[in-house]
């Protein structure tokens, strides 16, 4: 890298330090409408799970046992919390009621 690329590199960065990224997720709620949902940056898996305790929602650990997924990113008695909370539907021997309107 040339001394003028790292420069350039170096303004490229100054562009992002005021840039704030929340932790969040996109959902489409029926056909073609897209929805934002932003969390608190200090929200855990157990927050989300009190957030959605009386929404007819169904939630599901994505990517479970990935690096990414609840099995190998949490630990200890955390983990096993968030594995038996009655919000987490996916992975769970109990059949999922879903009824169509």
């Amino acid at each position: 890298m040339e001394l003028s690329d790292t420069a350039s590199f170096k303004k490229k960065l100054e562009l992002i330090d005021n840039i704030l990224i929340l932790p969040g997720v996109e959902i489409e709620v029926i056909p073609d409408i897209h929805i934002l949902l932003i969390f608190d940056v200090n929200a855990d898996v157990l927050n989300l799970f009190d957030l959605l305790k009386n929404e007819d929602v169904i939630v599901i650990a994505a990517h479970i046992d990935s690096n990414k997924g609840i099995y190998n990113k949490l630990e200890g008695n955390y983990r096993g919390r968030v594995f038996r909370h009655e919000r987490l539907d996916g992975g769970k021997k109990k059949p999922l009621r879903i009824t169509r309107s």
